[in-house]
């Protein structure tokens, strides 16, 4: 297990440890959960970054969205 040290603001400490005892977890537990959680939005967010820009090295073709509205007859005349 690491162990870390960081220091967070007052006011983020008090509605820590104000949640901690109201769900019954320890404040750490609540800490890696949120980490954990955070650091797969993370993971996910640099895959669809990746995915993206293999996409767009591709050079296809692209339309606008006015173009595929104009296609599928969804845009007023």
């Amino acid at each position: 297990m690491t162990r870390l040290n960081i220091e967070i603001p007052q006011k983020l400490g008090d509605a820590l440890s104000s949640i901690a005892q109201q769900i019954h977890l320890k404040e750490e537990e609540i800490v890696c959960n949120a980490l954990k959680a955070h650091l797969q939005d993370l993971k996910e967010d640099i895959e669809d970054y990746n995915d993206a820009m293999e996409i767009l090295a591709q050079n296809n073709k692209t339309i606008s969205w006015e173009e595929v509205q104009r296609k599928h007859g969804l845009l007023d005349s």
